[in-house]
């Protein structure tokens, strides 16, 4: 709270909503603990913002099919980022990598690249996690129906948990194969910190990066 006041509340607003987040919030010293409801489709996008360096990035889906053959397969709708973020990610991206490497959202680890921000409300009532690795950007959110507080459910271990395991399928299922060659994307990320998922490639102490042959 100290240094939202710091920088000044109007401005901290005013980056969220460069962020993408359209959310009410108030201008009080608490909106820093998070007292504003954001919800998980708005903290996704704020967080691939970060991830790409331009914001904002507005989620958007195919909201019309039409016939195979038609000039127009489906229509849709999505706003172009218009503000660089380039001066400011790499410190975003240390931040939000210790958070998993050595902080609350360290049981999502899956072995490769992993940035992102656990967060749980009042009571444990909402539990969420939302990262990127170098391809992909998910949030994952849990709650019970009725607002019920959860059992002792953080951000940090169910969410945390289903996000990591459904990013291992994910990195597995995207892993490239060729001349009959299989990778098994988990065992690279385990093996390498430095894999990259969109290539199944990892850096080595010295040279050019190498394909994970696991």
């Amino acid at each position: 709270m100290a240094l939202a006041e710091e920088v000044g509340l109007d401005n901290v607003i005013a980056a969220a909503r460069e962020l993408g987040i359209k959310a009410p919030l108030a201008n009080t010293p608490s909106l820093a603990l998070g007292t504003s409801e954001v919800n998980l489709l708005d903290l996704t996008s704020a967080y691939a913002s970060v991830h790409l360096g331009k914001a904002p990035v507005e989620p958007w889906g195919i909201i019309d099919f039409q016939a195979a053959g038609q000039p127009k397969a489906f229509r849709g709708s999505q706003v172009k980022p218009n503000t660089d973020l380039s001066p400011y990610r790499s410190d975003l991206l240390d931040l939000l990598q210790l958070v998993v490497e050595r902080g609350t959202g360290r049981g999502a680890h899956p072995g490769a690249f992993v940035a992102g921000k656990t967060g749980t409300s009042q009571n444990n009532r909402d539990a969420w996690f939302v990262p990127f690795t170098e391809p992909l950007v998910a949030g994952v959110w849990v709650s019970n129906d009725d607002a019920t507080p959860m059992n002792g459910v953080t951000g940090g271990a169910l969410p945390a948990h289903i996000w990591r395991d459904f990013m291992r399928e994910a990195m597995a299922a995207s892993a490239p194969n060729g001349a009959g060659v299989s990778i098994d994307a988990t065992a690279c990320s385990r093996s390498y910190r430095s894999l990259r998922p969109s290539d199944c490639t990892y850096q080595p102490y010295s040279g050019r990066r190498r394909l994970c042959k696991k």
